[in-house]
């Protein structure tokens, strides 16, 4: 008598074996998007954020600014220098490194670098600086095309 058993073919196993690598090829492309979206997402988030603190910043010490020290503020360059007096005493802003830093205090991130500080004086007509244009560019470090712009103009009120 005949055993009417039947196996698998090695054509059948083939088969079974092209079907499960393209669906397992389809998984792993889709994880790996996924993980490449998500980061590109948090390096945006984190410059945002950096920005929006950076100009928060800078509205509020510059909304009690009484004066602005021209001579010792560096204008229109990229690495600028800011010193203003408020009524806590004087502070000074600075660009250094990749750092935007407050009386040596960075204001930014480590995943973040800021790139321009231009200073832009705004002038009466007898010449007394009676504010500033701030324009920063800022860009996350492990991904230079991730970047924000910000400008700030604020005057002394008086």
């Amino acid at each position: 008598m005949r055993s009417k058993l039947k196996g698998t073919t090695l054509i059948e196993t083939i088969l079974y074996i092209g079907i499960l690598t393209a669906i397992l090829f389809t998984i792993v492309n889709f994880m790996l998007s996924t993980r490449e979206a998500t980061t590109r997402t948090k390096r945006r988030s984190e410059v945002f954020s950096s920005s929006e603190f950076i100009s928060q910043h800078l509205d509020y010490i510059l909304s009690d600014v009484s004066s602005i020290d021209s001579s010792k503020s560096s204008f229109n360059t990229d690495s600028g220098i800011l010193y203003i007096t408020v009524q806590n005493g004087e502070h000074h802003y600075t660009l250094s490194g990749n750092n935007l830093e407050n009386d040596g205090t960075p204001l930014n991130t480590k995943e973040v670098r800021v790139q321009k500080f231009f200073l832009e004086p705004i002038q009466d007509k007898k010449d007394v600086t009676i504010g500033v244009r701030i324009s920063l560019e800022i860009s996350s470090i492990k991904d230079a095309g991730i970047n924000q712009s910000i400008t700030v103009l604020h005057t002394i009120r008086e």
